[in-house]
């Protein structure tokens, strides 16, 4: 449980709380398994079924994708029913989630991962259109899709925190 993790954070105080929240975990990590099995079926389908012709690069892509998705998921599912049968582990991953200074990092590192990833959907907005104009339109969509999540966001959270 030592490192990084994108989406941990919590303000659980013992373990019985923390193992009903990796429940909750498992079932989302259930839909990333799905969510890679429709992905890897969808290169599957399109290899000899589609009508679309779609490259094989991209049948490649769809498919990488999808096994990893699967592959993930299904790792994090095994290391988290391990991690709920032993109350030691528990304990030290609950410990390790709930560190403010835990919390704080990855706050931060949202911060600038988000930050940076405006600026890269910027330049490819503005450089993109010089190639493909569908690139152009794609990233500021993309932009205006994520200020009104973050604006939506924000708001829903100030109102019940």
């Amino acid at each position: 449980m030592k490192g990084f993790c994108l989406f941990s954070g919590s303000k659980v105080t013992n373990n019985e709380e923390f193992r009903k929240q990796l429940q909750a975990k498992n079932k989302a990590l259930l839909g990333l398994i799905l969510l890679g099995i429709i992905s890897a079926a969808a290169a599957y389908y399109m290899e000899f079924w589609g009508k679309m012709k779609v490259d094989d690069y991209m049948q490649g892509v769809y498919c990488g994708i999808g096994v990893g998705l699967i592959c993930s998921g299904i790792v994090f599912l095994i290391r988290n029913k391990r991690l709920m049968k032993d109350e030691e582990k528990l304990k030290e991953a609950r410990l390790q989630v709930t560190d403010e200074r835990n919390i704080e990092i990855g706050s931060r590192a949202l911060r600038m991962a988000a930050f940076v990833l405006l600026i890269v959907m910027y330049f490819a907005f503005l450089f993109g259109g010089l190639y493909d104009p569908m690139i152009s339109k794609l990233m500021s969509c993309m932009i205006c899709l994520f200020l009104i999540v973050y604006a939506i966001a924000w708001r829903v959270l100030n109102k019940h925190m």
